[in-house]
């Protein structure tokens, strides 16, 4: 009863973008929000089916660490740091342990990884030092973008310039259904 005009047409647009770019449920979920987790998080689920799309393709517990060893319930942010972007030493090349970790959940390369973070500079500012703040929100929102790219059969950067080509300057981060439609 509370299906309303609004509410499937919403639902209709969500399954033309399922049905065009081959998506998983979970996957289609990151398109409009956040990647998909257990009932359970922050504390990993017993069951290993029980996970869902955010803890089966990061390793939580070596990119947040356990906030609670008792309930190993994981911390929801840690600090992400990128040499490439640290504009107080640019001499530093230490790489950040958490790269692989969120190269492998992502799938892309790293040159791929900063041009996502150039692309979301005010979604997930790095400051002059380097770092930022990873959180399961701007997680979701890189994950999103790769995978967009990925559906599309388009390289992040070809990708990237098709934003480019479709939008205006300041619309260039995909949030809403009607971008992903264009």
């Amino acid at each position: 009863s509370n299906l309303n005009d609004a509410a499937v047409n919403h639902i209709a647009q969500l399954i033309d973008i399922q049905e065009k770019l081959k998506l998983t449920v979970e996957e289609l979920c990151s398109m409009v929000h956040e990647l998909p987790v257990s009932k359970s998080f922050p504390i990993p689920p017993d069951r290993q089916a029980d996970r869902r799309l955010y803890e089966r393709l990061f390793d939580l517990k070596k990119l947040f660490g356990e906030k609670d060893s008792r309930t190993r319930e994981l911390h929801q942010s840690t600090t992400f740091y990128h040499y490439s972007l640290n504009k107080n030493n640019p001499n530093d090349k230490t790489i950040d342990p958490k790269t692989p970790i969120l190269l492998g959940g992502l799938g892309i390369s790293e040159t791929e990884l900063l041009m996502l973070a150039n692309l979301l500079e005010v979604s997930m500012p790095f400051n002059d030092d380097g770092n930022t703040t990873l959180t399961k929100e701007n997680i979701s929102l890189l994950y999103r973008h790769a995978r967009l790219a990925r559906a599309l059969k388009l390289s992040v950067e070809d990708f990237i310039q098709s934003l480019h080509l479709n939008f205006a300057q300041n619309d260039l981060v995909v949030t809403k259904l009607e971008q992903i439609h264009q």
